[in-house]
């Protein structure tokens, strides 16, 4: 579970969460994992911490960034699906708008 979840991160889904739930079940009989657990869940709180102190304008700052680059993720998968042809499903009806993008993005 433990791999799969480092294989997972990347694409949209439970990921994270397969780790940390993989190393939670594991922490319950190794040590390495144990302290990897308590080490994951301080930094966490660290961070949530930090973040609760930011005024609202970095808050909204730092969730435009994020959800900005969650736009990016999901446009390149998008670009690097129908390059590679498994988005032809959707061709009848999402190419009108794919004929609008520029040509440098490499969708004819």
């Amino acid at each position: 579970m433990l791999i799969l979840g480092f294989i997972a991160i990347p694409f949209p889904g439970p990921g994270w969460l397969m780790v940390f739930v993989a190393i939670g079940i594991l922490s319950l009989e190794l040590e390495w994992p144990h302290r990897l657990l308590h080490w994951s869940v301080a930094k966490y709180d660290a961070i949530d911490a930090w973040f609760k102190r930011q005024p609202l304008i970095i808050k909204g700052l730092i969730g435009l960034v994020l959800l900005i680059l969650t736009w990016c993720i999901f446009a390149f998968l998008f670009w690097a699906g129908w390059k590679l042809g498994m988005l032809d499903w959707t061709r009848p009806w999402l190419q009108p708008a794919v004929d609008w993008l520029p040509d440098w993005l490499g969708l004819e």
